[in-house]
């Protein structure tokens, strides 16, 4: 268990299995190497970060994958691109601050803030979505995806693209209210 400044421990809801466990380990180890958190004195934020990053899904077409040695690494079929940061990296930095502030206020100030920062986050999401829109490929009738703003395409649905990142704030951030989470 980890103790913060405040005192206050965040530990896992339940046990988790030893697949689990293991992912939850290389996230532990990945979120350390990031440097995001003073340790010792921050495991709290690594422990929390770790939690989330281990029950939230990669955005569309991205998956982990295991080189020779065992090393987990993130790779995206559609554009070739292989990569050892996690595809959720700068949500995962972003999320380290909110931790970090959240974990030293009262529970109400605690539960205001997650409120704005949900607020800004769907504002957020919104916009997003709002600047795609489905065409067809003439050659072949498939569906696919254009940004009205970057012009960027892509064959994935922007839902599971975009999801993915939004998903991992907002679980964070219930987590962050959960007495039990944070004792």
């Amino acid at each position: 268990l980890a103790a913060n400044a405040t005192g206050k421990e965040i530990v896992p809801a339940e046990a988790p299995s030893a697949e689990e466990a293991l992912e939850f380990e290389e996230h532990w180890s990945y979120i350390e190497s990031l440097g995001l958190a003073k340790l010792p004195g921050e495991e709290h934020i690594v422990r929390f970060l770790a939690d989330s990053i281990t029950a939230s899904p990669l955005p569309a077409p991205w998956a982990a994958h295991r080189d020779e040695e065992g090393k987990v690494f993130y790779g995206n079929p559609t554009t070739g691109e292989t990569s050892w940061e996690h595809p959720l990296e700068d949500v995962i930095r972003e999320l380290a601050g909110m931790c970090r502030v959240c974990v030293s206020l009262s529970r109400s100030m605690r539960e205001r803030s997650i409120a704005d920062l949900r607020e800004a986050w769907e504002v957020q999401a919104k916009e997003e979505f709002s600047q795609w829109y489905s065409a067809k490929d003439q050659s072949s009738g498939k569906e696919y995806y254009c940004n009205s703003l970057t012009k960027e395409t892509m064959w994935e649905h922007p839902a599971e693209v975009l999801l993915p990142g939004h998903f991992l704030k907002l679980k964070s951030a219930d987590r962050l209210l959960d007495e039990a989470y944070l004792q």
